[in-house]
């Protein structure tokens, strides 16, 4: 993202009112333990790598859905 990384975005949107029911999901191609724990750190509620597999995106819809 040319502005600012995902992990960034993130925790300027958890600031605005109402973000409490806002469920944001990192997809990235950084999949190393710690860039996960980042993601996690940030506020986000789940992760997918790249290459997408559409499978992954699916389960992660239905997990936090339920």
């Amino acid at each position: 993202m040319p502005e600012m990384d995902g992990v960034t975005a993130t925790k300027e949107i958890l600031k605005l009112p109402g973000s409490d029911n806002i469920a944001i999901v990192a997809m990235t191609a950084n999949v190393l333990p710690q860039d996960k724990n980042r993601c996690f750190e940030a506020g986000m509620v789940g992760f997918v790598g790249k290459p997408i597999n559409i499978g992954d995106v699916i389960s992660e819809i239905v997990r936090l859905k339920s």
